[in-house]
């Protein structure tokens, strides 16, 4: 079974990586394509029939954050369309920033498809209201845990 919806976009710079969780997410049932490079995936979006992004980051690739900023700063319906983050960065502050710019989820690697799978359907079920709410709250909570780290480490 095809899950509903116009299209999921996986963007990635590992070939590897992009082609297994395209066989993963596939076998899953939803219709995906892929996109190699943040350009790739801004024209793939401007040519519409997308309808949640995930972007799988590794360590050393800021791209990322800029192809978010990309997508929310531009026009309808690009602007509001789910992005679920698929990142080995760790830090707490990678997904502060990640909440802040926009994100609508964030699957911290290693992970179980599943895992992804539910942000992917979690982010496209909300509405656009909902996610910015999602948001602003795992923002604070980030927020909040990265407070108390600190004052933990003192």
């Amino acid at each position: 079974m095809v899950e509903k919806g116009n299209g999921l976009l996986l963007v990635g710079r590992d070939t590897d990586r992009r082609e297994l969780l395209a066989a993963l997410l596939g076998a899953r049932g939803f219709e995906l394509e892929a996109a190699a490079s943040e350009t790739a995936a801004v024209d793939r979006l401007i040519e519409g029939g997308i309808d949640v992004v995930v972007i799988d980051i590794n360590p050393h690739h800021e791209g990322s954050f800029a192809l978010l900023r990309t997508i929310r700063q531009g026009a309808e319906p690009v602007a509001e369309i789910p992005v679920v983050f698929s990142s080995e960065r760790s830090k707490p502050v990678d997904r502060l920033r990640a909440w802040e710019q926009g994100a609508d989820g964030w699957v911290p690697r290693p992970h179980h498809i599943e895992e992804l799978v539910t942000a992917i359907r979690d982010a496209r079920g909300r509405s656009p209201k909902q996610r910015e709410q999602y948001r602003q709250d795992q923002f604070e909570a980030t927020r909040r845990a990265i407070a108390e780290s600190k004052r933990v480490d003192r």
